[in-house]
């Protein structure tokens, strides 16, 4: 064998090593990069993907992630509100929960409806404790410092009256009662106590102090005469007591009353102004008192000059009771006769009533004439 074939034998590993020893000294580190020749990577974009948490929306449905897990049948804080995952993993949503004997409401945007009103799936409005415990039964609620109460249903209602445990309330809107004098849509005024709890039955009821009377059904009276516990009184336009002594005359009955401390002291057959000038109908107060008079006027070609010994006037001083020695006693018994053969617009009575009235009443006393 030549020499030439021994070297290249010889040299040929010696030379492949050399090869790999320069290849691998082109190769440097540094502390956050890889650098093989005039290329670089970072090592920070080779990043692991993270664990999910939180609440994530899936395929229409919400789950709650903990380190990376749906977490099932668990009722959980999360972000201020309170939330309940079913036993497939799902929140509970716009739905009726029962939670250890407990039920619960789980809102559109799955948090449990606490210390709120809140209106169900079905449209109906429930309230929440503080707890979030749903109340289904009748109960007075304190909410924050707003009165509400609940039906019997647990139900809360709006602008309506209610029951709740046996009692009759008003509420407004989510079920906040009312207190003291409200006016209804009716136009009817009624009354609820400190406690929201409406009067229903006939009674005297004082508020803001006045005195007011209540009818049977809630309705209080206005403008109206009031017979109750054995007194009478009359009730002003706003149904606030105003006295207890006073003059009622029914001109459709054609009958006059007057009432003294409570007391009925008189009722009389009157007769009234005649069609063509009737009687003003209204409230009103006596203007002034004479005796021993002549009342004289005149309507169209009608005139009069009437003596009359009693006079107590209550429209101005045009319009009053007074006798009527004209007519007979038995006239005052036809209630019709005042259509065709009535007065001038004042009230016509018998001597001895109109005395009494005279004798017993004083300026200022309260009259009122209704049709």
């Amino acid at each position: 064998m030549s020499n030439t074939r021994r070297l290249s034998r010889i040299f040929a590993p010696l030379m492949l090593a050399m090869l790999m020893v320069l290849a691998f000294a082109a190769v440097t580190y540094a502390d956050d990069e890889i650098t093989i020749g005039e290329e670089s990577v970072d090592e920070s974009s080779f990043v692991t993907e993270e664990a999910k948490n939180g609440i994530l929306l899936e395929d229409g449905n919400y789950y709650y992630y903990l380190d990376g897990e749906i977490q099932k049948a668990i009722k959980f804080e999360y972000d201020g509100k309170t939330y309940f995952a079913k036993a497939d993993g799902t929140l509970a949503r716009n739905e009726k929960l029962k939670i250890d004997g407990e039920y619960y409401f789980a809102e559109e945007d799955c948090s449990l409806a606490i210390n709120k009103v809140f209106t169900n799936e079905k449209g109906t409005k429930y309230y929440a404790d503080e707890q979030g415990v749903v109340v289904y039964e009748a109960a007075l609620i304190d909410d924050n410092g707003v009165n509400r109460v609940t039906n019997d249903y647990g139900q809360i209602k709006d602008k309506q009256f209610i029951v709740s445990n046996g009692k009759t309330y008003y509420v407004d809107n989510d079920g906040h009662y009312l207190e003291g004098i409200f006016t209804y849509s009716n136009g009817h005024k009624y009354y609820a106590d400190p406690e929201g709890v409406v009067a229903i039955v006939a009674q005297w009821i004082t508020s803001n102090g006045k005195n007011y009377f209540v009818q049977n059904g809630g309705i209080i009276a206005t403008s109206a005469r009031i017979y109750f516990g054995g007194q009478y009184s009359w009730v002003d336009s706003t149904g606030a007591f105003e006295t207890n002594t006073f003059v009622y005359v029914n001109l459709a009955e054609q009958i006059l009353y007057f009432y003294k401390s409570g007391i009925r002291e008189l009722c009389t057959r009157i007769i009234s102004g005649k069609l063509s000038t009737p009687t003003p109908t209204g409230v009103f107060k006596v203007t002034g008192k004479a005796r021993n008079i002549n009342l004289t006027g005149s309507s169209g070609s009608d005139r009069w000059n009437n003596h009359v010994d009693y006079w107590i006037a209550f429209v101005g001083s045009s319009i009053g009771f007074h006798d009527a020695s004209w007519r007979s006693s038995s006239e005052f018994n036809n209630s019709s006769r005042y259509k065709y053969n009535g007065s001038h617009g004042c009230v016509n009575m018998r001597y001895a009533d109109v005395k009494k009235l005279y004798d017993n009443i004083t300026v200022g006393t309260r009259v009122v004439v209704a049709k």
